[in-house]
């Protein structure tokens, strides 16, 4: 029987949520309300508009996650400081007070905030919470790769 780290289970979760994030409704504004299927579509977005707004800003946590999956087991130092930095850069969007709802640059008031965002910050919280266990538990399992 294959054994299967308690931090490969984890990241697994991880991926799920965020997967499952993307298919939610995240937040609501005053001019609109959050809709199914919101994340993916702020997902693509948020490539092109990310220098547009401090929340446009918060869509860095995404490619930190992508990059904490990808070495959690070969540089797990740098997943767990890119896991840490797309934490601290989701808790962000809790202080952002508006959002850009159009191309046109309009922006309207965030009034809360739905299943998706939660998911989505969940499943950061649980790929950070991998590489700690990786650092207290698994770290002599771990190939960690020369830095340089």
């Amino acid at each position: 029987m294959k054994k299967h780290p308690v931090s490969n289970v984890l990241r697994l979760l991880s991926i799920v949520l965020y997967v499952f994030a993307l298919t939610q409704a995240c937040f609501d504004t005053q001019a609109q309300a959050g809709e199914s299927g919101e994340g993916i579509a702020l997902l693509i977005s948020g490539a092109f508009g990310f220098f547009s707004s401090a929340a446009g800003l918060t869509w860095l946590a995404n490619p930190a996650l992508w990059i904490s999956w990808i070495f959690m087991r070969r540089r797990y130092t740098l997943s767990m400081i890119t896991s840490l930095a797309s934490l601290i850069i989701g808790l962000l969007f809790l202080k952002v007070s508006e959002f850009m709802v159009n191309e046109g640059g309009t922006y309207s008031d965030i009034t809360g905030y739905r299943i998706g965002y939660w998911l989505w910050l969940s499943s950061i919280t649980l790929m950070f919470t991998a590489n700690l266990y990786i650092y207290f538990f698994e770290r002599n399992q771990v190939n960690e790769a020369p830095v340089g």
